[in-house]
């Protein structure tokens, strides 16, 4: 079976390449996306996460699925959302709908709550 790197990198390869070209409202989505990353990406690159690590630990045993340009690992307590174009994820507690910091604190900020994803050679 796959892990959440393999799975994500195929989906989120797959996105990009074929499903933002087909259809108006990916592209919009991606390039909102690629805004978000521009904007941000310096503050979100400090604190890189290993995705398998991470889906293993907040969403074990999780269903996956795409939401726009969001690929999500459900578990029962938390999700991890991935984001296809720039990269990153969040992981959101499902009752609270706060969002995990890496030292597993839950808040309501947006700071130090996106992280970078690492890249295959990374890990």
């Amino acid at each position: 079976m796959a892990n959440a790197k393999e799975i994500y990198s195929e989906v989120s390869k797959h996105y990009c390449e074929v499903e933002v070209p087909a259809c108006i409202i990916a592209k919009s989505d991606y390039e909102n996306s690629k805004e978000r990353e521009r904007k941000h990406n310096d503050k979100w690159i400090q604190e890189k996460v290993n995705v398998i690590d991470v889906v293993n630990h907040y969403a074990s045993n999780a269903k996956a699925y795409e939401d726009g340009v969001k690929f999500v690992f459900e578990g029962a307590e938390n999700k991890v959302i991935c984001d296809m174009a720039s990269g990153y994820l969040r992981i959101q507690n499902k009752a609270s709908n706060k969002h995990y910091r890496l030292d597993g604190t839950l808040t309501n900020s947006k700071k130090r709550t996106h992280f970078k994803i690492k890249r295959l050679e990374e890990m």
